[in-house]
């Protein structure tokens, strides 16, 4: 019934694992003292009499190894506070029953020879039971949450699978096109060359952008969720914002950046930033384009927030990115904004897109921050 786990997420860990542990804990020492004190007082001249001395005793050991058992486990905090719980109250609910049959026979006008030890041998047989059936509910719940977790993970393998095969066949087919169709001009002097050779650098620059995401997206297709680590935002904003200046002195980068801003994030995080960054210049064709990139912190989240004075994001794209799914008809610009969905998502955080003002747009990227 008990799985033990030799990994470092043990089932005893966390305060809830630890009362769930005293608990059951608590019920094999309670069991053993009975065991003790009815000896003491029970002689043992018979079989019988030997069989009711060492059954407490038996359930005490019982319940012992469970509690070691118990803590190795890999039901987490809550399901071994689930398991405690169980043994507690089916220990005192057999301990009432066992009062209500001693109290029956008294009432019946028999005679019992040790009234305490029914009373108090129903509670650890209950006690007992209790453990069993509240393993059994707690792996139960826990395959259940296992089930759903991963149903979850192949919905999502299946949505960014549909999005990397729509770029491999829509975007990155277009933009091969139009370099092909500005050659072809190139070759027959139907255009100058100046234009033909800014198309085509943009296009090509546009097709190894999208080479890069689908290489950061494949990372997240190779493991069911990153692992955790802390990380600071802010240097990460910093550093983007430094970037883009570099590469774009016809745009003005404002920040509003703190020295520090830690959250519990991944190895892909800076990646997301850097494309939130660079999506607000690149789609901006405003005569002055402004992107004022800052990052706030609250007791509980980290808010990186991107904004422009270009022409906002697209209705349409961002209620692809609400849905969740795209369709040949209906779906966003590129891999940008999935990218930094999908990474923001397995940091347990999440994208909100906004209106910035009267024109352009804001993107939050809302993260838990770190201790």
């Amino acid at each position: 019934m008990i799985t033990e786990s030799t990994g470092a997420a043990g089932g005893s860990r966390g305060t809830s694992g630890t009362l769930g542990l005293a608990l059951v804990g608590t019920a094999a020492a309670a069991t053993f003292a009975f065991g003790v004190v009815h000896a003491a007082h029970e002689p043992i001249d018979d079989p019988v009499g030997a069989l009711g001395v060492s059954f407490p005793f038996g359930l005490a050991a019982a319940l012992a190894c469970d509690t070691v058992r118990l803590r190795r486990s890999d039901l987490g905090p809550d399901g071994v506070l689930r398991v405690g719980k169980w043994t507690v109250g089916a220990g005192l609910l057999g301990g009432v029953l066992g009062g209500l049959v001693v109290f029956h026979q008294q009432q019946e006008a028999a005679t019992l020879a040790d009234p305490t030890y029914v009373a108090c041998g129903g509670a650890a047989v209950g006690a007992t039971a209790g453990f069993l059936v509240g393993a059994y509910d707690a792996r139960r719940i826990a395959t259940m949450r296992r089930l759903n977790a991963e149903r979850d993970h192949t919905e999502r393998l299946e949505q960014q699978l549909r999005v990397l095969n729509r770029v491999l066949r829509h975007d990155i087919r277009n933009d091969a096109n139009v370099i092909e169709g500005y050659a072809d001009m190139l070759d027959d002097r139907r255009v100058r060359s100046n234009d033909a050779v800014a198309a085509i650098r943009s296009r090509a620059r546009n097709l190894a952008h999208a080479g890069e995401n689908a290489r950061l997206v494949e990372e997240l297709l190779d493991t069911e969720r990153l692992a955790s680590e802390r990380v600071d935002v802010a240097p990460l904003a910093r550093s983007a914002a430094d970037r883009v200046a570099a590469a774009y002195p016809g745009v003005r980068v404002d920040t509003a950046i703190p020295p520090s801003a830690p959250v519990v994030g991944s190895r892909l995080l800076s990646a997301a930033v850097v494309n939130l960054v660079e999506n607000a210049v690149e789609h901006n064709d405003c005569d002055a384009p402004h992107v004022r990139v800052t990052v706030e912190r609250d007791r509980e989240t980290v808010v990186v927030s991107v904004a422009d004075n270009g022409p906002g994001i697209p209705d349409e794209e961002r209620r692809v990115l609400e849905r969740g799914h795209e369709t040949p008809l209906h779906h966003s610009s590129g891999l940008g904004l999935w990218l930094v969905n999908w990474v923001v998502e397995d940091c347990d955080g999440r994208v909100d897109i906004g209106e910035n003002g009267p024109c352009g747009s804001v993107v939050r990227l809302r993260l838990p921050a770190a201790e």
